[in-house]
């Protein structure tokens, strides 16, 4: 990732909305464009990060109770494994991967990372080859967290997938200051999300985005103190500036930023080339609320629409994003008419 084209990107940001300027118009990262490139849902059930009293999590999975009983065995795993650091009960991330994944590692390490300017794409990427290998029995030592946790047969699957989804909303959608460290209030979205609920990501990430003007308070770019989904910004940027070599993919149902993955793929522009790229794009050609459809189409606000139709119209919508992380609420004013 090229911090130099993202240098460039906070440079031309109005300093009274959350659009950024070229010398044609106003464009910005909008909700729909989380959700086609980063793949992130628009709509579904509000996310929220919350610890259930005890009394919820005892009756977990009961009832009227929305919590999923596969929450109280992260939170369970979660107590067995936390330190108490200098007076404060904390685990690294690491030390959660590593008692719920008892395998082998199957990946190389990435090779030594670089700034050197690049014309063309690298020929090894690191990047896994995206095909999953067919499922083989557990052995014992990979059944040792269910059995520890004593996790019934019937909620095991649901409880190990929940695991890794708490990670990547941690490490990946919604990143705090607490960087590397397991979050508790996290437990309940990704319990909901391996029990198949559809809950709206892209809001409380693209609230995180916009935040951006924390940026201008920190000491150094390369030293950013500002933690957010900076991976999506980096995957708009490839998806409308020629900022990153194309990777070659034939799976059609992934997100458009799997296009730039892999290491030493940008481009690695200085800062005035990169300010000159983003000039000189035309707003007009960037189908950040685009239908791109040759025919008219009526939308009417039902409960029949489908999924996508739905998260369309959440997109169109002008408000406030929102997000809740801890003590920290963010709101942030959302007009996506001003770079539709």
């Amino acid at each position: 990732m090229s911090l130099t084209v993202f240098k460039a990107f906070y440079e031309l940001r109005c300093h009274t909305t959350n659009t950024f300027c070229t010398e044609s118009g106003d464009m910005s990262i909008s909700l729909w464009d989380l959700r086609t490139i980063g793949g992130l849902p628009a709509d579904g059930a509000y996310y929220e990060e919350v610890i259930p009293s005890a009394r919820e999590l005892l009756s977990a999975g009961r009832g009227d109770n929305d919590i999923p009983a596969t929450c109280t065995f992260l939170f369970s795993a979660f107590n067995r494994l936390c330190q108490d650091v200098h007076g404060i009960v904390q685990l690294p991330d690491t030390e959660w991967i590593r008692f719920w994944f008892r395998g082998w590692q199957i990946y190389a390490p990435p090779p030594i990372r670089d700034n050197r300017k690049r014309v063309k794409a690298p020929t090894n990427t690191s990047c896994p080859s995206g095909m999953i290998a067919p499922r083989t029995r557990r052995t014992k030592r990979e059944k040792d967290p269910f059995v520890t946790l004593n996790i019934p047969e019937a909620l095991i699957e649901e409880t190990y997938l929940a695991a890794p989804i708490f990670c990547w909303l941690c490490s990946f959608v919604l990143p705090t200051e607490a960087v590397c460290l397991i979050r508790p209030p996290v437990f309940v979205a990704a319990s909901k999300l391996a029990r198949g609920e559809y809950l709206n990501l892209a809001i409380p990430a693209l609230a995180s985005i916009y935040r951006l003007h924390r940026i201008s308070t920190a000491r150094s770019l390369y030293k950013l103190e500002v933690i957010f989904p900076i991976h999506y910004v980096y995957g708009w940027l490839g998806t409308y500036f020629p900022t990153y070599f194309d990777y070659p993919h034939n799976q059609h149902d992934h997100p458009e930023m799997v296009r730039f993955s892999g290491e030493k793929m940008n481009r690695t522009p200085d800062v005035q080339e990169a300010r000159e790229l983003l000039k000189c794009k035309n707003p007009s050609i960037m189908y950040s609320n685009a239908l791109m459809k040759d025919t008219s189409i009526t939308l009417i606000d039902t409960q029949n629409l489908s999924s996508s139709w739905k998260a369309y119209l959440i997109c169109l919508h002008s408000g406030f994003l929102t997000l809740r992380q801890g003590r920290t609420i963010v709101i942030e004013p959302y007009f996506p008419c001003k770079f539709g």
